[in-house]
């Protein structure tokens, strides 16, 4: 969740131009976390995001990159489906 939040303080600061002085900071630390405690797949699609907010890529790319952490995390914490 901290990742998400940090994320999205960033996302608004390249839409808007402004920002808090901490908000690099602090994504990098949620950045850690997520690559620590993984697993792979939301671990790659953070470093994904935020590799395209190092680059400054348009609006659309961010939501596009944000939608895939999401997904992926929503993937990882999802039980499986039943066996059938």
């Amino acid at each position: 969740m901290r990742f998400l939040e940090a994320a999205e303080a960033r996302i608004l600061t390249e839409r808007t131009g402004r920002g808090r002085g901490d908000d690099d900071g602090v994504l990098e630390r949620a950045l850690g976390t997520v690559l620590l405690e993984g697993p792979a797949e939301v671990a790659a699609a953070a470093q994904d995001l935020v590799d395209r907010l190092r680059r400054h890529e348009t609006p659309d790319d961010l939501v596009e990159a944000k939608l895939a952490f999401l997904s992926a995390a929503r993937t990882a914490v999802s039980p499986p489906p039943p066996a059938g």
